[in-house]
Formats: structure tokens, C-alpha cells, sequence
């Protein structure tokens, strides 16, 4: 975690009180959401670019959450905020920010990051590789179940020695074959590759060879995430890479686990910030709202101290969508009132759409 220095607010470390209020440790076994998969993310950029930042003389503060496409947005970030709240309900989507994060600010060039990211020093789990292989790993047939929902890899071809495999393309050679593997006991949940020989198996390597996680890394920084954010993708050109480095190493940054519908969880939030002398002048809601059946957030957001000029970047489902990275298109607000409205008009579209 950053130390931060004195002044500015300090979400954990140091307080052992913040890291009880705002960090909760997740199950270590359920789907994790590493990325963000939002189109039109350009757009938005383009509009932090050209919109007065808000006038303060308090701690400017961007609440973040989710992972945002926070490497290629923070040069536009870095306008309206002092301070990045890089937020997540499960804390090992937080890890993984953190290290996108520390890794541009490390890496002097584009092939530093790229060989420091790519290495087993990213804590990604090897598992969610896995669970996602239709996806990322050409795996050979993709299954669903009676409601049409993608049943997940690992739960497919388990074999009579407790192994299970999976059909994968090698992305060297484009060659297919087998992948046999078993998940070791909680809490870790590590992988273990075997090999097929004769009929008996033998255990190679603990963890999931590189070339694979290196797979989808690659494709989706390099291939993905571009088609979102064009030109200001920070792996896009060296201007670009070293404007985001710069902007990453004069911002501060914390990082917290805060369930944002849950009110008295917001008020103690709020509390920290008004005695820090602090105000949220960026929120990054990502789709929130859509899961927000209760509107909780009307009553939650309101909470927090927030200039009437708020800048608040939301995620809305794509018609258009061609993929699952495009399945979102962000949009940009101003104002917290402005914003709710515009959540309540869309929960009503689905309420009818739904009857």
C-alpha cells in the first residue's frame, strides 16, 4: 500500500481503524471482474480533457470504482483530483489495480512494464485464467446450461483421478491439446498442471505456464483495450505511456473495499473525508446503479460531500455490443442531482422493458 503524505487523506495504511472500516477480505473462490469492459471510453476522456476542473481549496478526491481503465485515464484524472479511492468490494480486484498501478509508475519504458506485468509477480490468480478459457484460451467448446448462462470451465471433464482438463491452443505453434490440472485445497486454490503419459499422470509445475496467462494479458492490454480508449491507450505510443507514468507519480493513490449501497458503511466514509477536509470532485460509478434494484445509491451517495459540479462517469449497457470488453459504454455527468435523475429514467426503461 502507498504511504501517503501528510495532509492529504489517509486511507490504509496507516490506521489499523481504516483497514477494519473500509477493508473486507473476499472468498478466494468466486468470478473475479479484473477489468473494466466499457466502449466509448475515449469519448469521456476527451471530455475530462476539455471540462474546468472544480474549483476547491479542499483535497480533490477520485472515487474509482472497479479497475476503469485507471493506467489510460489518469493524465485526464490527474486534472480534477489530488487523490485516486481505487474502490472494489473484493479485495483482490484491488491487488490487481494496485499492481497495474505501481507497474507503470516502476517502469521507465512500454517493454519494462510489459515484462514486469506479464511476469508471475502479477497477482492474478491463476484460476480465474481458467474459469475464463472459452474466452481466452481457445478452449474447444463452450457449454451452457438449461437457462443459456456459460457453464465454467472448471466444471467440465473431471476424470476418475481428480484431474480435469481443458482443450487450449498453444499460442506459439496454434497447435490444440490437452491441459491437465487440479485446484489445490482452500484457501489458496492453486493450480496444478499435470501431464499425460501412457495412462498415468504426472505433476509438472505448480501454477499455470506462463505462455497462457501471458495470452490473454497481452491480448486484452494490447488488442482489447485500445478499441475502447484509441490514442489514449497508455501503452498506445511513448508520449502517451510517459504523459500516464508522470501523471501515476504525482497523484496519490488508496485502496479500499467500501460496499457504496450500504449507508452506514458511506456515512463512516463521508466522516473521514469531511475531517480531512476533503470532497469527492470525481465519482466512477462504473454499472453500479444497474444492480441497484433497491436504490440504495439515492439515498447513499448523497451522503458524501460533493461540490454541485461533481464529475461522475458511469457505465450503461451497450446495444451495439459486438463482444464481451464492449458489453458497457461510458458517459460522463456533472452534478450528483443531474446524475440521479438520469438513473432513475433508466431504471424505469427497464422496469417496463421487464413487464
Amino acid at each position: 500500500m502507498y504511504k501517503l503524505v501528510s495532509g492529504l487523506l489517509k486511507l490504509p495504511p496507516p490506521s489499523q481503524q481504516l483497514e477494519e472500516r473500509f477493508q473486507n477480505p473476499a472468498s478466494q473462490w468466486h468470478k473475479l471482474y479484473l477489468f473494466s469492459n466499457d466502449s466509448q471510453v475515449f469519448s469521456t476522456l476527451i471530455k475530462l480533457e476539455k471540462t474546468a476542473p472544480v474549483e476547491t481549496v479542499k483535497t480533490r478526491i477520485g472515487f474509482v470504482i472497479g479497475e476503469s481503465y485507471i493506467n489510460s485515464s489518469l493524465p485526464e484524472l490527474a486534472l480534477h483530483c489530488d487523490l485516486i479511492v481505487m474502490n472494489d468490494i473484493d479485495f483482490r480486484n484491488s491487488q490487481h489495480t494496485q499492481f497495474l498501478i505501481e507497474t507503470l509508475r516502476n517502469s521507465a519504458n512500454r517493454k519494462e512494464f510489459c515484462k514486469q506485468y506479464f511476469s508471475r509477480d502479477n497477482p492474478i490468480p491463476d484460476h480465474y485464467f481458467l474459469d475464463t478459457a472459452p474466452y481466452i484460451l481457445d478452449a474447444k467448446e463452450n457449454v451452457y446450461d438449461k437457462n443459456g448462462a456459460l457453464v465454467p470451465i472448471l466444471e467440465r471433464h473431471p476424470s476418475n483421478q481428480g484431474l480435469r482438463s481443458i482443450k487450449v491452443m498453444n499460442p506459439k505453434t496454434h497447435k490444440e491439446k490437452d491441459l491437465y490440472f487440479r485446484m489445490s485445497s482452500s484457501p489458496e486454490f492453486k493450480v496444478i498442471v499435470y501431464k499425460k503419459k501412457g495412462e498415468s499422470y504426472h505433476e509438472i509445475q505448480e501454477g499455470l505456464p506462463l505462455k497462457y496467462r501471458y495470452r490473454f494479458l497481452h491480448d486484452f492490454l494490447v488488442t482489447t483495450q485500445p478499441k475502447a480508449v484509441g490514442s489514449k491507450h497508455f501503452l498506445g505510443s511513448k508520449k502517451r505511456y510517459t504523459d500516464c507514468r508522470e501523471a501515476a507519480k504525482k497523484l496519490h493513490f488508496s485502496f479500499t473495499n467500501i460496499n457504496i449501497l450500504e449507508q452506514t458503511t458511506m456515512e463512516s466514509f463521508s466522516d473521514l473525508l469531511n475531517q480531512n477536509n476533503a470532497e469527492i470532485t470525481l465519482l466512477n460509478i462504473s454499472n453500479i446503479h444497474q444492480y441497484d434494484t433497491e436504490n440504495y445509491l439515492r439515498e447513499t451517495l448523497p451522503t458524501l460531500p460533493m461540490p454541485a459540479n461533481t464529475l461522475i462517469i458511469t457505465s450503461v449497457e451497450n446495444t451495439l455490443k459486438t463482444s464481451l470488453f464492449d458489453t458497457l459504454e461510458s458517459n460522463l455527468h456533472i452534478g450528483l442531482e443531474n446524475f440521479i435523475s438520469t438513473m432513475a429514467s433508466e431504471n424505469a426503461t427497464r422496469e417496463r422493458a421487464v413487464v
